[in-house]
């Protein structure tokens, strides 16, 4: 029998095993880096997967609509996420196209718990300047919830194991995937 990183088949259903288990229980890879092109070049931050479909190949992530991130998303919708898993020393590299959807969220924010709710909210918006930290208003406001829906276009995949494995996977051929130089 051969280990998941041996297959192409295997190393892909490894990455969505993982990207789910974080989207529903906090656990696999949860916490990803999001990389988008903003006014000033590359922006990256971290964000949490909230939902991972594997069928249709969509990630959800859930953000506060006055964020940065929303009209940098709006501009240019190309974006890509990124996560690490050191014990299985496993990278991910996921090339998305984002939708940003701010209506039909009542069944979300509904579902919400209230201490992830004061993400969404809060005086001045994100990013904006204060000249005190203490300055900060913490609100919680239904209409500044957004969902991003990301679209996986392209998985890159690296395995670091004794032999260095990568594959990079493609909506055009159904992510069946090929073996490419680490």
């Amino acid at each position: 029998m051969s280990e998941w990183f041996e297959t192409l088949d295997g190393l892909r259903g490894e990455i969505w095993r993982r990207l789910r288990t974080g989207a529903e229980s906090g656990g696999g890879s949860r916490v990803v880096a999001l990389a988008t092109v903003g006014g000033r070049g590359a922006e990256a931050r971290m964000v949490a997967l909230r939902e991972a479909r594997v069928e249709a190949a969509e990630l959800e992530v859930q953000t506060d609509l006055l964020s940065a991130k929303v009209d940098e998303l709006r501009a240019e919708p190309r974006a890509t996420l990124l996560s690490w898993e050191p014990e299985a020393l496993l990278q991910a590299r996921l090339r998305v196209r984002v939708e940003v959807v701010t209506e039909g969220l009542d069944g979300r924010w509904a579902a919400m718990p209230d201490e992830a709710r004061r993400n969404h909210g809060g005086l001045p918006p994100p990013g904006r300047p204060m000249k005190r930290a203490e300055d900060y208003v913490e609100t919680r406001e239904r209409e500044r919830l957004a969902v991003l829906l990301a679209r996986v276009e392209e998985i890159d995949a690296v395995h670091l194991g004794d032999l260095h494995r990568r594959a990079l996977f493609t909506r055009d051929d159904g992510f069946a995937g090929r073996w490419i130089a680490p």
